[in-house]
């Protein structure tokens, strides 16, 4: 069974359930800003540019410095434990705007910063000529796991806009 978690498959379907997470959780957080606080689809722009800039400053400074030192699968255990504290503290912030976006933009940089980190993993465990099956497998399920999680979005935010 220890040799099944340390293959490529396995690292897939972590790359599934992540990107099924954070897919249904962006659209669940995109309707609820509008929905609950109000905002117009400008303050989203502004607030996606803000996530952005600091996903690229968490992605050129943590990213980079966890995969030098080359203890990636520790550091993805670390940063998605991050991400699901963080989704966690939303529960508790959601009457408070400015606390409850700066927890969703702390999210936002550690899941852009767990999402390289996944992929160097699946890379490194791709061997020869597997490698383009592999990382062309990975991307199927990025997509698969992006399409789920806007299906489970709707669903989930349909029954209740804190789930």
């Amino acid at each position: 069974m220890k040799d099944f978690f340390d293959t490529w498959k396995f690292k897939i379907l972590i790359g599934i359930a992540v990107f099924l997470g954070y897919t249904a959780y962006d659209q669940c957080f995109n309707y609820f800003i509008k929905d609950q606080f109000g905002f117009t689809s400008a303050y989203n722009g502004a607030i996606k540019g803000v996530i952005g800039f600091i996903s690229l400053v968490a992605n050129a400074t943590i990213c980079m410095s966890i995969i030098r030192r080359g203890k990636v699968n520790r550091s993805v255990a670390y940063v998605l434990s991050a991400c699901t504290l963080t989704i966690f503290a939303v529960l508790f912030l959601d009457e408070m705007r400015i606390p409850f976006l700066i927890v969703n933009v702390v999210f936002y940089a550690f899941n852009a910063v767990s999402i390289p980190l996944l992929q160097d993993m699946v890379a490194k465990k791709a061997e020869g000529n597997d490698s383009n099956l592999v990382m062309g497998f990975y991307n199927a399920t990025k997509s698969l796991g992006g399409i789920i999680g806007s299906l489970t979005a709707g669903f989930l935010y349909a029954k209740g806009a804190s789930l």
